[in-house]
């Protein structure tokens, strides 16, 4: 994906050094959150397949005789 990119060079300057500072450290921010949460996610899809996953096998356990 388009992690790790300089977004100086991928939108340029604005010509006002405060300004792309400020943009260069939110797009950072960005990127640090959208990492956070798609790790969230997998986590969370990984606790589901293994609910998932122990359910069947109690399944399984009671229904051997």
């Amino acid at each position: 994906m388009g992690r790790g990119r300089d977004h100086r060079m991928a939108f340029g300057s604005s010509g006002n050094t405060a300004f792309d500072a400020y943009k260069t450290d939110t797009l950072r921010r960005l990127e640090e959150e959208q990492t956070a949460f798609e790790s969230f996610l997998q986590r969370l899809r990984d606790a589901k397949d293994k609910s998932e996953f122990d359910s069947f096998m109690e399944d399984r356990a009671r229904q051997q005789p």
